[in-house]
């Protein structure tokens, strides 16, 4: 049959060996327990010695034994060459001394090249040199799969920085809105209030009224955005008595665009809020504009027999001083309705990218506002190259391009550069505030409900938007 098996051995046991043909367990023990027996009466580098059914040839290195288990009948001198040629890998991996343990920190090596040497109990015609070259020759599949790996631990650092990036938006983006300031500014309430105010329409100021003045740079976050669009509508209900009844027509219009300006998704929600501050007018009562493109809901308490005729009357009477919702609405305005034309163009070279922003009114709406917002962390710096027709604010966590009164048809260009990556700094976030209803929302007439007669009011319209871009 040949060699049986190699191995390695000290003294007192065997350390290694390598069963190149079937064996059983039982017999393996009986053959090295004998070998060991046997050994310690012989001498010599070379020896060998035998029991009834095999033959153990050995070879002494320092204080182990290089040893091959065969036949009785197998080739001696290939035999030796076998054992030979195994004291010479012994000597050369199992370094810097021969001892146990850097057999054990070698013992796979050693297996291999057992392997490589003998291969279903013959020998291979090879020597050492030649062993070590196929073991260390470079093999396609495994460097295929050290690619594969290199690849993954690769994407998975970007993932994770990824997502660091995305931690550390999200942070700014909080402190940004905690940081949040309203400044509001009052003229003193009139005494005498004009009849010419009866059935004005007026989402412009008035000498007795000037708009709460609102910095709010909002949160990316669903829950922080929601808690600002409270705040800002808690703002601007603070409102000073210019007339019996005041009525607000308030929108805001939510949503995500692309860098090319193409619009992703638009919501768009609305209420009519009465506040009233006279006796006279808690029985006040609203005719409003119909559009049959959005399903309003009302105030439990309105008479829902009257909301075909588009009026609206409580059937209880309003407190004075206390603003109310009486009419709620939300759809998905057109992407042809969106009323301003954004546009960003990315474009990298050299390690940077540069972005050029333009900003076009195409509609007839009038803006007080318009603010651009980039998120500036400490691993990109954003540079402005170059401003039209607003000005730049900076704090630590932000840039801020702001356009005021904006005018229909109006165009406006930002460029900036960044030494990082874009994916870094977006998504960009546009706000926008108007004094006007977008979606055509009028109170045409305030009438108290008992005897009929118009009340003097002030109807107060505003529509924010929040969009995202690039997300």
């Amino acid at each position: 049959m040949g060699i049986l098996s190699t191995g390695l051995a000290s003294d007192m046991r065997v350390l290694l060996s390598r069963q190149h043909v079937q064996i059983s367990k039982a017999q393996i023990e009986s053959s090295f327990s004998n070998f060991l027996r046997l050994i310690e009466k012989k001498d010599g580098d070379h020896t060998f010695v035998e029991t009834d059914k095999n033959r153990f040839l050995y070879q002494s290195v320092d204080d182990f034994y290089v040893f091959i288990m065969t036949t009785l009948d197998s080739n001696v001198i290939e035999d030796l060459i076998v054992v030979k040629t195994l004291a010479e890998v012994i000597q050369n991996l199992v370094k810097p001394t021969m001892n146990e343990e850097n057999i054990v920190n070698n013992i796979f090596d050693i297996l291999f090249y057992m392997d490589e040497l003998v291969s279903n109990g013959k020998r291979e015609r090879l020597t050492y040199d030649q062993i070590k070259l196929y073991i260390d020759m470079d093999s396609h599949e495994e460097k295929m799969h050290n690619m594969i790996q290199d690849n993954k631990v690769k994407e998975e650092k970007e993932r994770r920085k990824e997502i660091a990036a995305k931690l550390e938006k999200r942070k700014q983006l909080d402190h940004l809105f905690l940081d949040a300031q309203v400044q509001p500014v009052y003229s003193q309430p009139a005494a005498h209030v004009s009849p010419q105010l009866v059935h004005s329409q007026s989402p412009v100021h008035t000498s007795l009224y000037e708009q709460p003045k609102i910095n709010l740079r909002a949160n990316r976050g669903i829950s922080s955005l929601n808690t600002l669009r409270s705040k800002e509508k808690e703002i601007t209900k603070i409102l000073d008595a210019e007339a019996p009844v005041v009525v607000q027509v308030l929108e805001t219009c939510n949503g995500n665009l692309h860098l090319d300006g193409d619009v992703d998704v638009l919501n768009m929600q609305g209420e009519i809020v009465v506040t009233v501050f006279e006796e006279i007018a808690k029985s006040a009562a609203l005719e409003m504009s119909d559009n049959p493109e959005i399903k309003f809901r009302y105030h439990p308490t309105v008479d829902k027999k009257l909301i075909s005729k588009s009026k609206i009357e409580m059937q209880n009477e309003l407190n004075l001083g206390q603003s109310l919702s009486i009419v709620k609405w939300r759809y998905k305005p057109s992407n042809e309705a969106f009323p301003l034309a954004v546009s960003c163009w990315p474009n990298t070279n050299a390690g940077e990218t540069v972005v050029t922003i333009e900003i076009n009114n195409i509609s007839e709406i009038h803006f007080q506002s318009i603010s651009f917002q980039i998120l500036n962390s400490r691993f990109d710096d954003v540079t402005v190259n170059y401003n039209d027709g607003g000005e730049v604010n900076r704090n630590a966590d932000s840039v801020n391009w702001v356009i005021s009164n904006f005018e229909p048809n109006q165009i406006s260009k930002f460029e900036f550069v960044t030494g990082g990556d874009l994916n870094n700094i977006l998504p960009f976030t546009l706000f926008a505030q108007t004094p006007q209803s977008t979606s055509n929302i009028k109170i045409t007439k305030c009438y108290n409900k008992s005897g009929g007669e118009d009340l003097v009011h002030v109807v107060k319209s505003q529509t924010s938007f929040s969009l995202t871009i690039g997300e």
